[in-house]
């Protein structure tokens, strides 16, 4: 019997052992998971903190591009200090000489590239020239689009849009004449020395009841 308990306790003892060992590893083994885990977090922390700073850069460089989403000839004329009526002048230019339906077909088509080295070879005082003269003509352009809008007869509105179409495209044709000149000189003394607002002015002579008395045909 003592023999028994002897083998008994004796086994019941490696028991222990074993149980305090397993018990022992799987105290290393959560311990190491748990700083396992501790470094992940720290690395994924990183990480999120990296792609919240991408992020947030990515934000500000979107916001850079849209602040920077102008074109070269916005930029140029930004970099002029004109004010948004020359813009427009400007811009009333490109429409003609970038237009391959506009005037003939011996007249020069600029591509935008050209058109912008057209504007930076004129420089900022002989554009700005060119552009007090157009905007001459783009107010009384703006005049007669007034006086249309404001009639209450849709039929002398489609009339007189019919003919403001006329205009545009005579005008656009001379401009596009003007502006396959040779040279740059050539080109800034037609811009410089003409006057559309005569061709706009047609409208109203040809149109004298509606212009003459526009405050009765006009919407109240």
């Amino acid at each position: 019997m003592d023999i028994y308990n002897i083998i008994f306790n004796n086994k019941l003892n490696k028991l222990k052992i074993i149980m305090i060992i397993i018990i022992l590893l799987n105290s290393c083994k959560f311990k190491d998971e748990a700083l396992g885990s501790e470094h992940g977090k720290g690395d994924a922390m990183k990480k999120l903190d990296g792609n919240g700073k991408l992020d947030e850069n990515g934000k500000l460089d979107e916001d850079k591009k849209l602040k920077d989403a102008r074109t070269p000839i916005q930029i140029l004329l930004d970099g002029f200090n004109f004010s948004d009526e020359y813009k427009e002048a400007v811009f009333y230019i490109k429409k003609p000489l970038t237009d391959p339906n506009a005037g003939a077909p011996s007249n020069k088509t600029y591509t935008d590239a050209e058109f912008y080295d057209l504007l930076v070879n004129l420089g900022k005082d002989r554009l700005e020239n060119i552009a007090k003269g157009m905007s001459v003509t783009l107010r009384a352009r703006k005049g007669i689009v007034d006086t249309i809008e404001a009639l209450k007869d849709q039929t002398e509105k489609d009339e007189l849009d019919f003919y403001l179409v006329v205009v545009d495209k005579q005008y656009f044709s001379f401009l596009k004449s003007l502006g396959s000149e040779n040279t740059v000189d050539l080109v800034y003394g037609g811009l410089i020395s003409h006057t559309g607002s005569t061709l706009f002015e047609s409208i109203k002579t040809k149109f004298p009841d509606i212009f003459q008395n526009g405050a009765q045909q006009r919407v109240p």
